[in-house]
């Protein structure tokens, strides 16, 4: 399984809002030592049941459908100066990454005032997760 990263197959809604986060992000002091990435946006129904499976998902891809199978969600994750990954992980680590534990904390509230649904907020956090 391929991750599918391609903005272009997010609804039309969803692209124009994650390119207006992204330029609000880039203007940010912290775009200076983290980089926004997209990770995935849509995904198979059994991709979608790999991650119910592993517990990281209340969607089974086939009872309950994610937001990823229809393209209204988008994962991102972060790269520091070196291009190297750094993710949110379950939960977010405060003490080993101050700042980019901030980063998203920064991306959610960005993407929320674009209307968009952030998953930090939610009780089953996913800090790197918005939808429409």
């Amino acid at each position: 399984m391929s991750k599918d990263r391609n903005l272009q197959n997010a609804v039309p809604e969803l692209r124009l809002a994650y390119n207006a986060i992204l330029d609000k992000y880039n203007s940010k002091w912290i775009s200076r030592f983290y980089s926004l990435n997209i990770d995935y946006v849509t995904r198979t129904a059994k991709e979608q049941k790999v991650l119910f499976m592993l517990g990281r998902s209340y969607c089974d891809g086939y009872k309950k459908k994610s937001k990823h199978q229809i393209g209204k969600a988008i994962d991102i994750f972060f790269t520091g100066k070196k291009g190297r990954a750094i993710w949110s992980g379950k939960p977010l680590d405060f003490v080993r990454y101050p700042r980019v534990s901030l980063a998203y904390w920064i991306f959610g509230g960005i993407a929320k005032n674009h209307g968009l649904t952030w998953g930090g907020s939610w009780n089953m956090r996913d800090y790197g997760h918005i939808q429409i």
